[in-house]
C-alpha cells in the first residue's frame, strides 16, 4: 500500500468505527495515542503535520472495527437461539452454540456465528467444538478453503517462530506472499469490507516458508 492509501484506509476503518459508535477519544485509548496525534494519521500525505500511522495500530484499530461487526452479526442467531430456549420454557442467558479452540485446545473465544468461529480458531490454530464438546466442520468453498489454509499457515508458522521473532516471522510471511506489512492481516479475513483473497500462489509460498 502506498502512503496515501494507508491514509485513505485508516480513514475508512475510523468511519466506520464512528458509525459502530466508537468515537475518536475510545479509537485513541485503545492505541495509547493522544486524540490529536489521530487526527494527523488522518491527513493528506503532503501536509505539514500528516502523520503515517503505524501498521500494528492500524491493525488494532480494524480488528476492533471486524470485532464490531460480527457481535452485530451474530444478532439474529442469538435471537434465533433465545426463541427456541423461551419455546422450551428456558429463560436463563443463552449460551452461544460454538466454541474456538487454541492449538493446546483451550477455549478463546465463545460465539453465536460460525464463521467468525471458524476463523478465530483458523487464527488459533485450532479447532471448533459445539456447547456439548462435539467437534464442527463446516463446509467450504474454493475461495473460503483458501482463507482457511492461508489462516491456518499463518498461526503454525508464528506460533513455531514464538514471542521472540513474532514481528520478524511476520515480516517474513509478508516477503514470501508478497503483501506490504500494512495489507498483511487483511488477507484471509472473512469480513469483506478489507478482505484480501489469498492465492494458491500465496498459500503455496507460505508453505515452503513452514517447511524451511
Amino acid at each position: 500500500m502506498t502512503v496515501g492509501e494507508i491514509a485513505d484506509q485508516y480513514r475508512d476503518v475510523c468511519s466506520v468505527l464512528t458509525s459502530q459508535g466508537f468515537d475518536n477519544d475510545q479509537r485513541a485509548a485503545l492505541i495509547g495515542k493522544s486524540a490529536s496525534t489521530m487526527k494527523h494519521y488522518g491527513g493528506e500525505a503532503d501536509k505539514l503535520h500528516a502523520r503515517l500511522i503505524p501498521a500494528e495500530d492500524l491493525d488494532r484499530l480494524r480488528q476492533k472495527s471486524i470485532d464490531l461487526y460480527w457481535d452485530a452479526a451474530a444478532d439474529p442467531y442469538r435471537i434465533e437461539q433465545g426463541d427456541a430456549a423461551k419455546a422450551a420454557g428456558d429463560h436463563s442467558f443463552i449460551t452461544p452454540t460454538y466454541v474456538a479452540l487454541d492449538f493446546t485446545g483451550r477455549a478463546c473465544v465463545r460465539h453465536p456465528h460460525p464463521i467468525y468461529v471458524r476463523e478465530i480458531a483458523d487464527m488459533a490454530w485450532g479447532s471448533v467444538i459445539d456447547t456439548t464438546a462435539t467437534p464442527q466442520d463446516f463446509p467450504l468453498d474454493a475461495e473460503a478453503d483458501l482463507r482457511s489454509k492461508w489462516r491456518r499457515l499463518v498461526a503454525e508458522i508464528r506460533i513455531t517462530a514464538g514471542v521472540s521473532i513474532y514481528e520478524g516471522a511476520i515480516e517474513l510471511m509478508c516477503d514470501a506472499a508478497k503483501v506490504c506489512r500494512y495489507s498483511f492481516w487483511r488477507v484471509g479475513v472473512e469480513h469483506q469490507r478489507w478482505r484480501l483473497q489469498p492465492t494458491k500462489r500465496m498459500i503455496a509460498a507460505l508453505q515452503t516458508m513452514g517447511d524451511d
